[in-house]
């Protein structure tokens, strides 16, 4: 899972700069990727500047390729931000699903 890949990284770095509460644990880190993706605020700030971005593609100059290939990688830059946020609440659904399922078998072993 990318979550466990990410904390694993930050634990050999000494935690970066996340809470150790948050990188003790892929499922708090989903929650608080979540939060962070569910914000109006940051989904128009994503909106805003990816708006931006791809008005300063259109209306840059077709010659200027080294421009444009900026503007094109900045836009998925932005894109890939909101996709480890998504990955790393998906990855914490997979950890409280795979919870779940051994807790039910446990019920179903002690029935």
């Amino acid at each position: 899972m990318i979550a466990e890949k990410l904390l694993a990284r930050l634990r050999r770095r000494g935690q970066g700069q996340i809470p150790q509460e948050i990188a003790e644990s892929t499922s708090r880190l989903g929650e608080q990727a979540k939060r962070i993706l569910e914000d109006p605020t940051f989904q128009l700030a994503i909106d805003v500047l990816a708006d931006d971005l791809a008005e300063r593609w259109r209306t840059s100059r077709v010659g200027d390729a080294e421009g444009r290939e900026t503007l094109y990688r900045l836009h998925c830059a932005l894109r890939e931000v909101e996709a480890k946020l998504k990955a790393f609440l998906g990855d914490a659904e997979a950890v409280a699903t795979a919870q779940q399922l051994r807790e039910e078998r446990r019920e179903d072993w002690a029935a």
